[in-house]
């Protein structure tokens, strides 16, 4: 609902390197993980990560637009890195349309995820007002 907090909590089987997507129903991209608070992106196997932590400075709250929303989260045995800046890159991209599992399509042909030797997996969860 409107306003609610969310928090993503992973946890990894085994160490790796972790990146962690949310694109909103509309398409907009920003990666959630590392961020400026959690910058280490290796994660340790049995390790909890939660985003926001209660020691960043900011809240992921539901809001406007309103419809399903995606994150996408990809670990690997190396960093993943695809660009100089993929931050840039993805506001770049702009809107990539209103269903998200199309948008990790065309972040996938862009060769923005989904790289070699990295699993992924996502969830979809419905914002309402």
């Amino acid at each position: 609902r409107n306003g609610e907090k969310v928090v993503v909590r992973i946890q990894l089987s085994k160490d790796a390197w972790v990146r962690m997507i949310h694109i909103d129903s509309e398409g907009h991209i920003q990666q959630i993980f590392p961020n400026r608070f959690q910058q280490n992106a290796r994660l340790q196997a049995g390790q909890i990560v939660e985003v926001p932590s209660t020691k960043m400075d900011f809240d992921f709250k539901v809001g406007a637009p309103f419809g399903t929303d995606l994150i996408y989260v990809e670990a690997g045995d190396k960093p993943i890195v695809y660009g100089k800046n993929e931050t840039s890159t993805f506001l770049a991209l702009g809107n990539l349309g209103n269903a998200p599992a199309s948008a990790i399509k065309q972040l996938e042909a862009k060769g923005l995820i989904g790289g070699a030797g990295t699993i992924s997996t996502s969830f979809v969860f419905n914002t309402i007002r």
